[in-house]
């Protein structure tokens, strides 16, 4: 038998990676600029080649990206060019930075001026077109460097993906009909949990669509935090939130976008995260100060702001307000669940309030007439993903008297909200808690 060249290589799992930190990057307006003129110089064969990546110094071949798992390309279109389809599995935020134009995304044709942002479920065909008099150019955020690493982003092309049509009943449904088996169950008198091969293949469908945050109603809602006095310990952010990615707060599955705004002189509390950032400001100027180090930045400035895990602020100078775009690794606030305390203020709000929220039932320690169960965004996110933290679990209480069967399709629930760490015997087991009136299956579609 032949010998593989695998390698076995010493392993200690409780000692800590050394990660490799990517230092932030500020590329200056005059360098989008000069390479946006570039790109409208070009003689192309098609409009789509009029675009580049935008790459970090430490990006390997396959990543390419400005942050580790963060793409970010610059586009621009002539007047009256159009783009050719083109759809992956890759999601994608897109953000106008000069012109007009019009984006189709599964043939739903939106136009889109300066400072509009969108997004681009996987596998949706995207056709972008400049209808105006005058250059478009914009950005596309992708979480294509990741799947590139992974060895599995796919572009379709049906000439190359060698997938076949399965025959009818061959590999499908559930058998000869002899046995029945169970898509999704406890183990009888175990907390462990199983499921079947065909659910793990073809999980419920979440819809994901395509959206556009238009900005001029977007800065007219962010203006209004500008009162907030210099109290406010708090970032004067709105999130474009989709609304099928749920407790996880993003705009894609793979990450969030924020609007923000800085009045002059507005100082940030040092902080860190996991998700690495990138941010394009598109007024003002100011400085962020990361691991020790000071950056300026200034309107038209495209920045890695925030490589993961590296203490940082950022701060606006006196020329008058900051408005900026940030691209983040996955919706989420970073959560302590060992010391607690760090809730963030615009979470604690949240308590009492009354809300309507969809998600996944996992019973607590009832396998029927169940009385409380923990809410979750994806009951695949253990097979495909890591699984919820508790900051991405609701434990829910039925009402007094009232029991639900077990479901494993997703379900509304309506209630009142309590935030807040509950403990037993020391250890924090919840941050947050439902009173709920109404559990009911989502809509389906």
């Amino acid at each position: 038998m032949t010998e593989s060249n695998t390698r076995f290589v010493a392993a200690d799992p409780s000692q800590p990676a050394s990660n490799d930190i990517w230092e932030p990057v500020v590329i200056n307006k005059a360098q989008m600029s000069g390479e946006a003129e570039r790109l409208l110089s070009r003689d192309v064969a098609d409009p789509i080649e009029r675009q580049v990546r935008i790459v970090h110094p430490k990006a390997c071949a396959r990543g390419l990206g400005l942050a580790p798992g963060i793409e970010v390309r610059l586009s621009v279109l002539k007047p009256g060019e159009r783009t050719r389809p083109y759809r992956h599995n890759a999601t994608e935020v897109g953000f106008c930075i000069e012109g007009e134009g019009r984006v189709a995304i599964q043939n739903e044709d939106r136009k889109f001026e300066r400072y509009d942002v969108w997004n681009v479920p996987s596998w949706s065909q995207v056709v972008v077109e400049n209808p105006s008099r005058k250059p478009a150019v914009w950005l596309t955020y992708s979480n294509a460097p990741l799947l590139r690493l992974l060895n599995v982003h796919l572009v379709e092309d049906e000439k190359t993906t060698g997938i076949v049509k399965q025959e009818q009943g061959a590999a499908s449904g559930h058998g000869d009909g002899s046995v029945k088996i169970r898509d999704l169950f406890q183990i009888p008198g175990d907390e462990t949990w199983l499921m079947s091969y065909e659910r793990l293949i073809n999980p419920p469908n979440v819809e994901s669509n395509s959206h556009l945050w238009r900005w001029s109603k977007v800065k007219a809602e962010l203006d209004t935090l500008t009162a907030l006095g210099s109290a406010y310990r708090g970032r004067r952010l709105y999130l474009l939130y989709n609304p099928m990615t749920g407790r996880t707060n993003g705009t894609t599955p793979s990450f969030f976008a924020t609007m923000t705004v800085r009045p002059p002189n507005i100082i940030d509390r040092p902080h860190r995260h996991a998700s690495a950032a990138i941010n394009y400001y598109f007024s003002g100027a100011g400085y962020s100060r990361v691991a020790g180090k000071h950056y300026e930045w200034a309107a038209g400035d495209l920045m890695l702001s925030a490589p993961g895990w590296v203490i940082h602020n950022h701060a606006s100078h006196d020329q008058g307000p900051v408005y900026e775009l940030t691209i983040q690794g996955l919706g989420n606030f970073d959560y302590d669940q060992e010391k607690g305390g760090n809730i963030p203020a615009d979470v604690t709000a949240l308590n009492g309030a009354t809300l309507r929220l969809k998600g996944y039932m996992i019973p607590m320690d009832q396998a029927e007439n169940i009385t409380q169960f923990a809410l979750v965004p994806s009951l695949f996110a253990c097979c495909f993903g890591q699984p919820p933290q508790i900051q991405h679990t609701i434990v829910v209480n039925c009402p007094k008297g009232k029991a639900v069967g077990y479901t494993a399709d997703e379900i509304v629930v309506e209630g009142t909200l309590k935030v807040q760490e509950k403990k037993d015997d020391g250890y924090i087991i919840s941050v947050f808690e439902m009173e709920v009136n109404s559990v009911k299956m989502a809509p389906k579609g």
